[in-house]
């Protein structure tokens, strides 16, 4: 039995597309907010380009690497107490690379790419549990709301970061949108 059939009632559609789709998000934009303000952060912390590669090969790295681990981790604490720290992990990766120390935003890209390499293996395992009569359109939405979390990302980062003045707020912001999801799955 999986933890949500031993713990509670299955939620309602609306709410668990909701979640659904907040972690979803979650999982592109927080990889392609750096790319628009990796200029800005190469002179803040007046790094070049092999180094500040680190902030986006980092993270996808971390999916070979890391993705393997997921499987047991769900399996130990259960796939809806898993989903809620990956996104925890994406939220701090996001806190800690919004900090202008090259250290600092090395370990949130660890973190954030841990997040992310977990959730993108526990998404499909959350729909083959929780809807197996629609897998089909549910991995399509799945698909459509990563894009759309990535075109958010990559389209808002310059325009958020021009109007504060900061390449910082942009990355903030989506580990804002990653604490609020961390949160509902908490919650739920």
């Amino acid at each position: 039995m999986t933890d949500r059939q031993t713990s509670q009632a299955p939620l309602p559609a609306t709410l668990w597309l909701l979640a659904f789709a907040l972690a979803a998000i979650n999982l592109r934009a927080p990889i392609v907010v750096v790319g628009p303000v990796l200029e800005s952060i190469m002179q803040t912390l007046a790094i070049g380009a092999g180094v500040a590669s680190l902030f986006t090969t980092g993270m996808i790295l971390c999916f070979g690497v890391l993705s393997p681990l997921a499987p047991g981790v769900a399996a130990r604490i259960g796939l809806d107490r898993a989903i809620a720290l990956a996104l925890a992990a994406i939220t701090l990766g996001g806190l800690l690379r919004g900090i202008e120390s090259l250290p600092v935003m090395l370990v949130g890209t660890l973190f954030a790419g841990l997040g992310i390499a977990f959730g993108n293996v526990f998404m499909p395992s959350l729909v083959k549990r929780d809807r197996p009569e629609r897998i089909g359109q549910t991995m399509g939405l799945y698909t459509v709301v990563m894009g759309i979390g990535a075109t958010l990302g990559a389209g808002t980062a310059v325009p958020l970061m021009n109007l504060s003045g900061h390449w910082s707020v942009p990355i903030l912001m989506w580990a804002g949108v990653g604490l609020v999801t961390a949160a509902l799955w908490i919650w739920l």
